[in-house]
């Protein structure tokens, strides 16, 4: 019961007209909007917390989270990622981060697993995929991009796995980016109309 208070406060100081309205109509009357609204807010939200991929949205895009973590240099950083991430869904992209099973250890020190890489770059759990140890990431992602029928976002060329996925002789689907000028810069992204 405290976290529905919780959620509710939070739904409160984010629609402050609600707050206003408490004197007005009267608590029970703001306390029934404020479970109204946080259920409309609530709805079709995946397992990280986050609004997940909505049936018949077709402009996913997938990432490969553990290349672009070295865009900004030698060094690991999850500035670029939050960067392309940010720009994805300003354009309406649904982004899939795909990640290798070290990416915890490089960001933090130790293992994370989907959902805490999800809730770490505010994705939905369905939004992010961590390769099994041993095995790379590589691999699934360009299975999902070529489920998906999207663009992949890395710098790689996958020459090891060109003749096992047709999807990389196709032209355009890969697409290059970098980090310049402090922000992202990619080359080649499509952007799609989504079938609603």
């Amino acid at each position: 019961m405290s976290r529905l208070f919780e959620q509710l406060q939070h739904v409160l100081t984010d629609y402050p007209r609600l707050a206003e309205n408490l004197d007005y109509f009267g608590v029970g009357a703001a306390l029934l909007a404020g479970v109204y609204l946080l259920l409309l807010l609530r709805r079709g939200r995946g397992r990280g917390g986050k609004t997940g991929f909505r049936r018949g949205k077709k402009n996913y895009v997938v990432i490969d989270g553990s290349n672009i973590l070295y865009w900004k240099g030698e060094k690991v950083s999850e500035v670029a990622l939050y960067a392309l991430l940010v720009k994805l869904k300003y354009k309406g992209l649904v982004p899939v981060v795909w990640f290798d099973a070290n990416a915890g250890y490089l960001l933090e020190g130790r293992y994370m697993g989907p959902d805490h890489l999800a809730r770490k770059f505010d994705l939905a759990s369905k939004q992010v995929h961590v390769a099994p140890k041993g095995m790379p990431a590589d691999p699934l992602l360009l299975a999902g991009a070529a489920k998906l029928n999207c663009q992949v976002i890395s710098n790689d060329r996958f020459r090891d796995w060109q003749s096992k996925h047709p999807i990389l002789r196709e032209g355009g689907r890969l697409v290059k980016g970098s980090w310049r000028d402090d922000k992202v810069v990619l080359q080649g992204l499509v952007v799609r109309e989504a079938a609603h």
